[in-house]
């Protein structure tokens, strides 16, 4: 059951590392949170999602929790470039 919890953490993991490389060279930019960024949080919250109806455990939920703030964050972000 657990399965998916630990891969959804390690492709954040390793997609985070990637991150960490763009922001390094100030490539990272709003366009790449609309296409990239925000479509793979939702994926995995959307993955979680799904072991979490089944074991209502609640690190899983914390961890839900922590990509909700994430896409909050995403979004202000966004917005505040509109602007």
């Amino acid at each position: 059951i657990y399965k998916t919890f630990l891969n959804v953490l390690e492709k954040i993991f390793e997609k985070e590392q990637k991150w960490i490389e763009l922001i390094n060279q100030k490539v990272l930019n709003s366009i790449y949170f609309n296409l990239e960024l925000k479509p793979f949080y939702i994926k995995k919250r959307n993955e979680l999602q799904e072991e979490y109806k089944v074991t209502n455990n609640t690190i899983i939920g914390q961890v839900i929790n922590i990509i909700d703030s994430i896409i909050n964050q995403i979004d202000f972000i966004n917005d505040q470039y509109k602007n």
